[in-house]
């Protein structure tokens, strides 16, 4: 009996089939890495990456000559397909994090806030394990296992949560909820208490009868080198601005503010100047407030941007070399775009991109990045003359 062409067929038919599933796993490799979802632009990424903790977004960083983003739109069918963390660099973009359809409005999102630590993708502060046996952990984003892994952990002897970490000049500091700690030799070693707002803690003290609490705004440190840190410590309604000398252990106090703890937002130091992002929920004016302070000298503090439309619903801040950069997106009734200040001229403040922005990232000295409403990333150079369209 001739049996060939029956064997023929058999053999097209195998064949057609195993193409046909190569086809489609090759669709599922490359729908997941968010190739078909035309985000993709081929950017020279090429300045050296700068040391800079004063921006606290966590949805963009800079690793050698890649970006890696965290792509999340809200208001479409985007919500659905194209989320997730994407690395971005000469060859173009493709999606190296993605966790299933995410439908909005949600919970909590799919992915994790990042840092960059000697050229690893890090989970930021708000994913911090903690366990009963006083361990904390730092997990990294392995890029070939698509996981998150160990990457270092840490016995405690306190029994306190960490629940933020940076990293400066190769020291870990660590924020629990009462105190700051930062890492030596292995251990943790407690720099000093901050006390904590709405709990006993041990800057609890009397005046006048009254039970007071010195409070330290843990979400206003700001980390100069490994050995010098500036925050907001605050009593009933002021706030004081301080400098913490780490090896000698010295507090020393700079200037001091008319606003309680929880009306100071923000705090950033560049060469030598202080500025203090305030809102007096209690004003009928309902407009933010921008304090410049000389860390140098023994002046007062002096407002700045006074005839500036600011919101501290719509702002986005960061500095650079003695420059002070705020961005908005437009509500709330404030000034859309990006102002950049000279801070020893902070009166001739220039606008150098005049578009709605909502947030902004410094990671190296030539240009900076920032995003829109619709999550599109773009990058301008200092001067504001130079404009160019990174992913989305």
């Amino acid at each position: 009996m001739n049996t060939k062409p029956k064997s023929k067929k058999a053999l097209i038919a195998i064949s057609i089939i195993s193409g046909v599933i190569l086809l489609l796993v090759l669709l599922v490799v490359l729908f997941f890495r968010g190739v078909f979802f035309g985000k993709s632009h081929r950017v020279e990424i090429s300045a050296d990456t700068i040391f800079n903790t004063q921006y606290n977004s966590g949805d963009l960083i800079k690793i050698g000559d890649k970006l890696y983003y965290n792509y999340e739109p809200t208001d479409s069918l985007d919500d659905l397909l194209t989320h997730g963390i994407y690395e971005i660099s000469s060859l173009g973009s493709s999606r190296v994090y993605w966790k299933g359809p995410q439908f909005h409005p949600c919970p909590s999102s799919n992915l994790f806030s990042l840092k960059a630590i000697e050229g690893e993708i890090i989970a930021d502060g708000t994913t911090l394990l903690y366990d009963e046996n006083n361990t904390v952990e730092i997990q990294k984003y392995n890029l070939f296992t698509k996981r998150l892994e160990t990457y270092r952990k840490l016995e405690t002897a306190y029994g306190e949560e960490p629940r933020n970490f940076e990293y400066i000049d190769g020291v870990y500091f660590y924020e629990s909820l009462n105190s700051l700690y930062m890492e030596k030799d292995g251990k943790l070693e407690k720099l000093f208490d901050t006390g904590y707002h709405g709990e006993a803690g041990p800057n609890t003290f009397s005046v006048n009868g009254n039970i007071l609490r010195e409070t330290i705004n843990l979400n206003n440190f700001c980390y100069v080198s490994k050995d010098e840190l500036y925050y907001a410590k605050s009593l009933e309604d002021t706030t004081t601005v301080c400098r913490y000398n780490i090896p000698d252990k010295k507090e020393t106090e700079i200037a001091k503010l008319n606003y309680s703890a929880d009306d100071v937002f923000n705090l950033f130091i560049t060469d030598g100047k202080a500025v203090v992002d305030t809102y007096n929920f209690s004003a009928t004016d309902s407009k933010p407030r921008l304090y410049l302070i000389d860390t140098e000298s023994d002046e007062e503090p002096t407002e700045i941007l006074k005839e500036h439309n600011l919101s501290y619903m719509s702002e986005s801040i960061a500095v650079l070399d003695g420059y002070f950069y705020i961005a908005s997106d437009g509500n709330y009734n404030s000034e859309k775009g990006i102002l950049a200040v000279d801070l020893n001229n902070p009166d001739n403040p220039k606008k150098i991109y005049d578009g709605a922005v909502s947030s902004i990232h410094i990671l190296d000295n030539e240009w900076i990045y920032f995003t829109d409403e619709d999550c599109v990333l773009r990058r301008i150079t200092h001067d504001g003359k130079k404009v160019e369209l990174v992913f989305g």
